[in-house]
């Protein structure tokens, strides 16, 4: 003898509603945690790379004439590969990573 079930209107969503719910409060909390790391990692300083904050305050460079120059960073970029282009006292030097030092002190 089969029995017969009247289902609820709505019943079958009232799980499924509930995931949603569940995954609405899963993404938000994930966008929060992301938007707090991305905080943490940048802040002040005169490069930003893969946001991260790198601040250096003094640089040794050697030069290919043999002078080696050591002062005060106004700014500094890293390029592709091995370049670094520092602004000294007004003076842009690109030069190799090979031949510069960056100071944070």
């Amino acid at each position: 003898m089969r029995k017969n079930f009247k289902r609820r209107a709505g019943a079958a969503t009232i799980p499924r509603q509930k995931g949603l719910k569940k995954m609405k409060k899963t993404i938000i909390i994930a966008l929060i945690l992301t938007a707090l790391l991305a905080a943490v990692l940048t802040g002040c300083g005169n490069m930003t790379l893969l946001d991260t904050t790198y601040t250096f305050d003094r640089a040794i460079i050697c030069l290919p004439n043999g002078e080696i120059i050591e002062s005060e960073i106004e700014s500094w970029t890293d390029f592709d590969g091995e370049q670094l282009q520092i602004t000294i006292d007004g003076v842009t030097y690109l030069v190799s990573s090979i031949n510069a030092v960056l100071i944070a002190e």
